[in-house]
C-alpha cells in the first residue's frame, strides 16, 4: 500500500512508465509501472491531497489540496517537499491545468477567478475575473486561450495576452466538468452531468448536444429536433467529444460503493500523450438512496457543511463534535465538545479548519477540529446556550441562552461586541447572523421574532405578526436579502429584508413541526426538515417545491446543504445523519430545455401520457431547474407554447403543490450585489460607501 487511506486520484505521464496517486494522506505516490514499486513520495498538506497531474514535459507534478492550496514538485528533486505553494487570496484553488510548453499552471478559484502562475517563480501571471464559482478549464494547443467552466454551466472563453472575453456560452443544465477546445480553436465543448454541448467558437452558436438521459423503457431514444441527439440507456456511457462517438454498456454496476461514490456524478478521463483529449463517463448506475451514518452517539441537534462540499460538522446530545467525510461516507474527528449536557449548535469557519460550538455547559467555543484543542471561550452566559453563528465573513460569532439573552463577539479577539440581556422573555431557540455580521436575527421561546441591528443594539423589525402558530428556527440567505422563519404547525415564512415585508408563505411545507432551515450559498433554494423526517428542497425566490427526500431515520431535527447544493444533510433523534445527493435525484429526470423541446416535437397524444408517469414518479417535475434556473415552466412561458402548456396543467394532480413561475437568480458573493446606492452626504454609510445590512433593514422598517 502506497497510501494511509483512499486514494483520491492517478495520473499518468506522457510515456506511460510512471503513475502518481494522490491520497487521503495529502501525499503524492510516485509508482513505477512496470514494477509496482513506490519512486518516490511527495509531502502535502495535513488536508486530503484530491487530484495530481504531470506537466507536459513529465518534468513537474501538481497537486490540489482540500485546503484550497495548489502544490508543485519536481518530480526528479530529492526533497519530498513542495518547491512552489500556490493560492488564491480569498478563496480556494478547486482545479488546475498545465499550458502546452509547461511554463504555466491555471488554478480555478471558488471566488469565479482563475489565477495563472509561472510554474518556475510561482509569480502571478495573469488574473481572469468570474461570475461564480470555477469548476474546469482548459489551454488550447498553442496556450493563448483558456476556457473556464463554471458552476453556472456556462463557459467563457479568455485570451491569455489580453486577459479579454473572447466568449461566453451559456447553455449546460448542471455545473461544467469539463472544457476542451478542438485543434483549430473553432470548436468547444462544455460537458457536465447531463449533456454535452458542442460550440462554435467563432459564432458562440450550439453546433450539437448531446443529452445524456436515464431511460430503462426507450421512450426518449428519438431526439426533439435535429441539432440533439438523445443518448437514452439505463447503464454506462463513454463519450468521445472529439469523435462524437458513444460507447454504450447497458449492464448497471451492481458494487454499491461504486455506485454511491465513484458512479455518484460525471467523470473525466484525460488520454493523449498532451493530455488534451477528455474521454467523459456517465452513469445511470449512482444510488439515489440516502447515505446514512449511525453515529454511536445520542440525537444529532445541529449540522453544518464546510465550504468545499466535503465535510459537515454534527453536534450530539452527549455534548460530542462529529466531523464527517460525506463525499467517502467516514468519521474524521471526534471531539468531547461540552461536558453535562448537549451540544447545541456547530458552525463551521469559513476556511474548514475551525468549529464553533454552544452547549449545555453555558459555553461558547471556538475549536481547532484537527487539533482537538479549545481556541476560544467565549464568556457571558451562566445558563445553557440553546444557539449560536458565524458571520460569513469570519469576522463576529453570536449565541443565544435559555434567559433570553443574545451576545455578540469578535471572532479572533474574544472582545463583547454586544449585549442584548431581554432580547427574549423566554428561551433563545435560534440566532441566524448576517454574512457582515452587522445583523442578528432570533426566535425566542416567547413566540418573538425579531432582527437585531448588532452595533445599536436595537431591534430593527419584529416579525411576529407574520407567524402563524409558534416560531422555531430561523436563518439567513447568504446575502441577507432573505430571512426562512420556520413554524410549528408545519409552514414555513420567508421574510424580504430588502423591501421590509413577507416576501411568501408556504403553508403545510410539512406533516408536524418544521425544525430547521438552511439556505445554499448562491441564495437560489433552501432546504427544510421536519418531525415527518422529510427533507424538502424549495425555490427562493417562488417558494415552490423542488424535491422532498424520504429519509425514514426518525424525525429529524436539523437540517444543512452544502454551498454548491450538491449534498443535503439531515440528523434526527435516533443519532443517525442521512445525507441526500441533489444531482443523483435530478439526474432521473430529463432536464428542463430536453424536456421541453421533447414535448413540443410530439403529437399531445402520444406526448401526455409518458409526461403523467413521469409526474407521477416526480410530483415536482415543472419546476425542477438547471443551472441556469430555467424550469420546463420557465420555457413553456418564454416560448409561449400552449400546446406544452395544456399537457402539463391537464396532468397535473390535485394538490400537487404550487408551479415556480419565477425562479431565484444566481447570486455570487464575488460580485457584492448592490441593493442601495448613496453618496456620502445623502445619509449613512457603512465600510466603503456601501450601506450595511441593518441600515438598509432599517431603511425599510416601520420600526426605525
Amino acid at each position: 500500500s502506497h497510501h494511509a487511506g483512499r486514494v483520491e486520484c492517478v495520473a499518468f505521464n506522457s510515456l506511460r512508465d510512471l503513475v502518481a496517486s494522490a491520497g487521503a494522506d495529502g501525499r503524492i505516490a510516485l509508482i513505477a509501472v512496470d514494477s509496482g514499486k513506490q519512486v518516490n513520495a511527495y509531502m502535502g498538506e495535513e488536508e486530503p491531497m484530491l487530484s495530481v497531474s504531470f506537466s507536459p514535459d513529465d518534468e513537474k507534478l501538481a497537486g490540489v489540496s482540500a485546503n484550497g492550496k495548489l502544490l508543485l514538485y519536481d518530480v526528479d528533486a530529492t526533497s519530498r517537499d513542495p518547491h512552489l505553494t500556490l493560492q488564491h487570496n480569498l478563496s480556494r484553488v478547486t482545479s488546475c491545468v498545465w499550458s502546452p510548453n509547461s511554463k504555466l499552471i491555471a488554478g480555478t478559484g471558488s471566488d469565479g477567478c482563475v489565477m495563472v502562475w509561472s510554474a518556475t517563480s510561482g509569480s502571478v501571471f495573469t488574473v481572469l475575473e468570474g461570475e461564480a464559482t470555477a469548476t474546469c478549464c482548459s489551454f488550447d494547443v498553442v496556450g493563448k486561450l483558456l476556457a473556464v467552466g463554471n458552476v453556472l454551466g456556462r463557459c467563457v472563453l479568455y485570451n491569455l495576452e489580453t486577459a479579454e472575453r473572447v466568449v461566453e456560452l451559456r447553455g449546460n443544465a448542471s455545473p461544467v466538468v469539463a472544457v476542451t477546445l478542438s485543434p483549430d480553436n473553432g470548436r468547444l465543448t462544455t460537458m457536465c452531468s447531463r449533456q454535452a454541448i458542442i460550440w462554435d467558437t467563432s459564432s458562440g452558436h450550439k453546433i450539437r448536444t448531446y443529452d445524456f438521459v436515464v431511460d430503462k423503457g426507450g421512450e426518449f431514444f428519438a431526439p426533439p429536433n435535429m441539432l440533439r441527439t438523445s443518448v437514452a440507456h439505463s447503464g454506462t456511457v463513454l463519450f468521445d467529444q472529439e469523435s462524437e462517438a458513444i460507447i454504450y454498456d447497458m449492464l448497471p454496476i451492481e458494487d454499491p460503493l461504486l455506485r454511491s461514490f465513484y458512479l455518484s456524478d460525471t467523470r473525466t478521463i484525460t488520454t493523449g500523450s498532451g493530455g488534451y483529449r477528455s474521454l467523459m463517463v456517465w452513469s445511470a448506475a449512482g444510488n439515489t438512496a440516502p447515505d446514512k451514518f449511525h453515529t454511536t452517539h445520542d440525537a444529532i441537534t445541529s449540522c453544518h457543511f464546510s465550504l468545499d462540499d466535503r465535510l459537515v460538522a454534527m453536534g450530539t446530545q452527549d455534548g460530542n463534535i462529529v466531523i464527517y467525510d460525506v463525499q467517502h461516507s467516514e468519521t474524521v474527528e471526534v471531539i468531547a465538545a461540552h461536558q453535562n449536557g448537549p451540544c447545541r449548535c456547530v458552525r463551521l469557519s469559513h476556511d474548514n479548519t475551525q468549529v464553533l460550538s454552544c452547549g449545555a455547559d453555558a459555553k461558547v467555543i471556538l475549536w481547532d477540529w484537527r487539533a482537538r484543542n479549545a481556541i476560544r471561550i467565549y464568556s457571558g452566559h451562566f445558563i445553557s446556550i440553546g444557539a449560536c453563528d458565524i458571520a460569513f465573513q469570519d469576522n463576529r460569532v453570536v449565541s443565544g441562552d435559555n434567559h433570553g439573552m443574545i451576545s455578540v463577539w469578535e471572532k479572533d479577539t474574544g472582545n463583547g461586541v454586544q449585549t442584548l440581556p431581554l432580547a427574549h422573555a423566554g428561551a433563545v431557540l435560534s440566532v441566524s447572523m448576517s454574512a457582515d455580521g452587522t445583523t442578528v436575527a432570533s426566535v425566542g421561546a416567547d413566540d418573538k421574532v425579531s432582527i437585531w441591528n448588532v452595533d445599536a443594539g436595537v431591534e430593527l423589525i419584529s416579525l411576529t405578526t407574520a407567524i402563524e402558530s409558534h416560531p422555531l428556527f430561523c436563518s439567513f440567505s447568504a446575502d441577507g436579502s432573505k430571512l426562512a422563519v420556520t413554524e410549528s404547525n408545519g409552514s414555513v415564512m420567508v421574510w424580504n429584508t430588502i423591501v421590509g415585508c413577507q416576501w411568501y408563505q408556504i403553508p403545510g411545507a410539512h406533516r408536524g413541526k418544521v425544525n430547521a432551515c438552511a439556505w445554499s450559498f448562491d441564495c437560489r433554494r433552501f432546504v427544510t426538515c421536519g418531525a415527518d423526517s422529510v427533507m424538502a428542497v424549495w425555490d427562493a425566490e417562488s417558494g415552490a417545491p423542488l424535491h422532498r427526500f424520504h429519509v425514514k431515520s426518525g424525525p429529524l431535527t436539523t437540517v444543512a446543504v452544502s454551498p454548491q447544493g450538491h449534498y443535503i444533510a439531515g440528523g434526527s433523534t435516533t443519532g443517525t445523519l442521512s445525507v441526500c445527493s441533489v444531482p443523483q435525484a435530478a439526474r432521473l429526470v430529463p432536464e428542463p430545455s430536453f424536456l421541453y423541446h421533447w414535448l413540443a416535437s410530439k403529437d399531445p397524444k402520444q406526448a401526455m401520457p409518458l409526461y403523467a408517469r413521469l409526474l407521477a414518479s416526480h410530483p415536482h417535475l415543472p419546476n425542477i431547474q438547471d443551472a441556469q434556473g430555467w424550469s420546463l415552466i420557465s420555457h413553456v412561458v418564454a416560448k409561449g407554447n400552449a400546446q406544452v402548456a395544456h399537457i402539463i396543467l391537464d396532468t397535473m394532480p390535485d394538490g400537487c403543490g404550487s408551479l415556480g413561475l419565477i425562479s431565484a437568480v444566481p447570486f455570487a458573493i464575488q460580485t457584492r450585489v448592490k441593493y442601495t446606492q448613496q453618496d456620502d452626504e445623502e445619509g449613512p454609510q457603512g465600510a466603503g460607501g456601501s450601506m450595511t445590512m441593518a441600515q438598509r433593514i432599517m431603511s425599510v422598517s416601520p420600526n426605525a
